[in-house]
């Protein structure tokens, strides 16, 4: 029952990232409509670094990315389905000295969560890792989010 606690309370303030002394809150409504599983990882592994994360940016790169992390200055993003696309992306990033990282879609819940904590180690962003309790946690945010919807 404690377990459970605490996976609600991750859960409940998993929307709610510390930046230095601020927290910068995401309302559901931010998220609504955009909600998936790599997106909720991303979002709960951001909070375990302590870096604010921005979805669907496209604030430095002049292209949408799927997500952008500001602390480390780099672009999070999709595999493009073509090697040109990756190539073209990856110099626009690089001419403007941001950081490309790009994750594939799994097929598997576990090798999703895999490839989203590849993802943080990558950019050098360490935290407790949990897959059970992810998967859990996980779950409750996106169940919260359809729920409100």
């Amino acid at each position: 029952m404690a377990q459970d606690k605490n996976l609600n309370n991750e859960a409940r303030f998993v929307l709610c990232m510390r930046r230095q002394e601020n927290y910068i809150c995401i309302s559901l409504n931010t998220i609504r409509g955009m909600i998936n599983l790599p997106r909720i990882l991303f979002l709960l592994y951001a909070k375990r670094s302590s870096v604010a994360i921005q979805f669907e940016s496209d604030i430095l790169s002049g292209f949408i990315c799927t997500a952008y992390i500001e602390d480390v200055n780099a672009i999070i993003d999709i595999v493009p389905s073509s090697p040109r696309e990756r190539s073209v992306k990856e110099h626009i990033c690089a001419s403007q000295g941001i950081k490309y990282i790009s994750y594939a879609r799994q097929k598997t819940i576990e090798r999703t969560i895999s490839e989203c904590q590849r993802v943080f180690r990558d950019l050098n962003l360490f935290f407790r890792a949990d897959s059970a309790a992810d998967i859990q946690t996980a779950r409750q945010i996106y169940d919260r989010v359809s729920n409100n919807s």
